[in-house]
């Protein structure tokens, strides 16, 4: 992974970094009360604090508004007043107690500073003004990791893709404990970034973001690592989607849906024992799925595994038949191909025609023309025996 590095703030960034309030925390505060409210405003804030500590908003705010109605500028109880709104839904009042908090703080305003208010602007979607205080809480708190992850995703919010992938690389280089939480966000950035350069013809480029995609993608897990695996699948590229689902499964042996992806991939690619063996796996996962019990079974018998196809199935009706017969067409379908496999060809014709009785029509079209081939195979068998003089 290439080395992230601290970069001074692009200058197209700093124009417009928080409508002209960093302008202003960069001196003192220009409105400090005089001595005599500050102290009677940090006496009526020592009262508010209990609310604060154990987090009661709803009596921590009369409390911190009670502080300010004396001293306006009190930078505690801003501080604290736009957390309490923010977790109250306030956000508005959020807003501008904290935008008062920075203006108040001057030079002295502190990173945290910074990252509520670019939370509180994300929750109003106001995402560049979000992004511009995130830079500053970063100025600030280089490689402070909750900063690094937001940054990341206001980078993204306003289509800046590239420095999106940048600041969350950075993040998983410094931040090791939030790996599993990066990686998702950190492939859909990539993702866009190659399809922003492809865009402007900047192929080279755009190779490098694809490889960065594929990279974090695998790693991602969960629904972003396993569009590799869906988008091969609409292609239809069922090589391409197996291979993805075993590295996907080596990783997380325990994703249902890859299981599943993967027995669907090596059933197109005929390799049908590999498919029953991926159906097992996902019937350990999801032994609830009754209809994968029956295309285990088809699988087994299509790889000429006749008895442990047979016996399967009849494990697996055992286990279905409580729960009533629609539960049991996949089943039977596959028995029957099982005992088709067996070259018992009347018992097969029988157990395709148990299939008409669950109740599952496109399944009863398929059975009927099964329950003819198996009258086809019984013909020809009758017609080598006697051929054979039998």
């Amino acid at each position: 992974m290439r080395q992230w590095r601290m970069q001074p703030v692009p200058r197209r960034w700093g124009a417009l970094l928080l409508a002209g309030l960093i302008l202003a925390a960069a001196a003192t505060a220009a409105f400090a009360c005089p001595e005599p409210q500050q102290k009677e405003a940090d006496h009526a804030f020592a009262m508010a604090a209990q609310f604060v500590k154990a987090k009661n908003w709803s009596q921590a705010i009369p409390a911190l508004e009670s502080a300010l109605s004396i001293c306006p500028d009190h930078v505690k109880s801003l501080k604290y007043l736009g957390r309490a709104y923010y977790a109250t839904g306030q956000y508005e009042k959020a807003r501008k107690a904290q935008e008062k908090l920075i203006e108040a703080a001057g030079g002295n305003a502190e990173a945290s500073d910074y990252m509520d208010l670019g939370k509180t602007y994300a929750k109003l979607k106001m995402y560049k003004l979000a992004r511009q205080a995130y830079v500053r809480a970063q100025t600030l708190e280089p490689d402070d990791c909750a900063i690094l992850f937001n940054l990341g995703l206001m980078n993204y919010a306003v289509k800046d893709y590239r420095h999106a992938v940048e600041t969350l690389e950075h993040c998983l280089e410094a931040c090791p404990d939030l790996q599993k939480k990066v990686y998702k966000p950190l492939s859909k950035a990539a993702l866009k970034a190659s399809e922003k350069e492809k865009r402007l013809g900047n192929v080279e480029l755009a190779q490098e973001y694809q490889k960065k995609y594929k990279q974090y993608a695998a790693n991602a897990g969960g629904n972003t690592g396993y569009q590799l695996i869906v988008k091969a699948m609409k292609k239809k590229d069922y090589a391409e989607a197996a291979r993805l689902c075993r590295d996907f499964v080596a990783r997380y042996p325990k994703h249902a849906s890859a299981w599943l992806s993967l027995a669907r991939s090596l059933e197109q690619l005929k390799d049908y024992a590999g498919a029953a063996d991926a159906y097992a796996h996902y019937r350990e996962l999801r032994p609830e799925d009754h209809r994968a019990a029956g295309y285990e079974v088809e699988m087994l018998a299509r790889a000429g595994k006749c008895e442990e196809a047979i016996a399967r199935a009849q494990a697996a009706e055992k286990e279905f038949l409580p729960k009533g017969k629609t539960y049991l067409a996949e089943i039977y379908y596959g028995w029957g191909k099982a005992l088709e496999c067996a070259k018992r060809y009347a018992d097969a014709k029988a157990m395709f025609r148990k299939v008409l009785a669950c109740g599952n029509d496109t399944l009863s079209r398929y059975a009927r023309a099964e329950m003819d081939r198996q009258d086809q195979l019984l013909e020809i068998e009758r017609r080598k025996r006697l051929n054979a003089g039998g």
